[in-house]
């Protein structure tokens, strides 16, 4: 059996699965099954408010006849960023992506590893071997090249925090919109596609923030709202970092298109 082919298939069922057995969500729509993320852009601004930094990066998906994403086509006009075409090939438990400049140079090519629910197990990036642990569809241990890992707290089928060895202290942690399902448009998940060429993070409801404490003493918090139609599709996300005095470092805008398939 083709693993790669299964798996988005597999990643919603065992999904669906754990999280019924483990919280109920209650929403006013599902999210249709029916569209795919076609695009999203996202605008970036930065640095002080009476001049700030603004740049514009644009991710498009396409996708190959089981519904795998088979290309993702990147544009920016951030004049030290390269505009991008990353070529997805799957191979049994292997993905392979190639990423080249408009002028078909390769740039990098990177190798993902999965396993058989087409769970991502090892990366292979850059020179560096990254290896990927789970319970059920929930991350919980990630180890890096140098020995270092990060170690995932649960509870209710979502992330709590995450612990790294090297700073046991200093823990990322997330909260939820309990109320809402998890869905295309989450924040998460739009880095996910953009890297992945599909959603790694298995986690229940839709994210809310993300406080990341740098040091001991300084922590960026990045609280997320989204704009959900009527068909219960998230067409927006925003993303507004704030620093420990609550000053704004940082906000990022994604609008989001879909597209119908079969």
């Amino acid at each position: 059996m083709n693993r790669p082919i299964l798996r988005f298939t597999v990643l919603i069922l065992l999904s669906i699965t754990f999280f019924i057995s483990c919280t109920k969500t209650h929403q006013l729509n599902s999210y249709p099954n029916n569209y795919r993320m076609l695009s999203f852009n996202e605008t970036t601004t930065s640095g002080a408010t009476a001049a700030p930094v603004v740049f514009n990066e644009n991710y498009s998906f396409i996708y190959d006849d089981f519904n795998r994403v088979s290309q993702v086509i990147y544009t920016t006009n951030n004049p030290v960023l390269p505009n991008t075409i990353s070529y997805f090939t799957y191979s049994n438990d292997t993905i392979i992506k190639v990423t080249k400049n408009l002028n078909q140079t390769v740039i990098e090519t990177d190798t993902f590893i999965t396993d058989l629910r087409g769970f991502i197990t090892t990366t292979y990036m850059t020179g560096n071997i990254t290896s990927y642990a789970y319970l059920n569809s929930l991350l919980t241990r990630v180890t890096y090249t140098n020995g270092a890992y990060s170690l995932y707290t649960s509870y209710r089928g979502n992330f709590l925090k995450q612990t790294p060895s090297v700073a046991t202290a200093i823990n990322e942690s997330y909260t939820y919109n309990i109320d809402m399902a998890n869905r295309p448009g989450d924040y998460f998940q739009l880095l996910s596609f953009a890297k992945y060429g599909f959603n790694f993070y298995q986690y229940h409801n839709l994210l809310r923030s993300v406080i990341d404490p740098l040091t001991a003493t300084n922590t960026n918090t990045t609280n997320l709202t989204y704009v959900i139609d009527a068909d219960s599709k998230i067409t927006r996300t925003t993303a507004v970092i704030t620093d420990s005095s609550d000053a704004v470092v940082e906000t990022q805008v994604f609008d989001i298109q879909y597209e119908k398939f079969k």
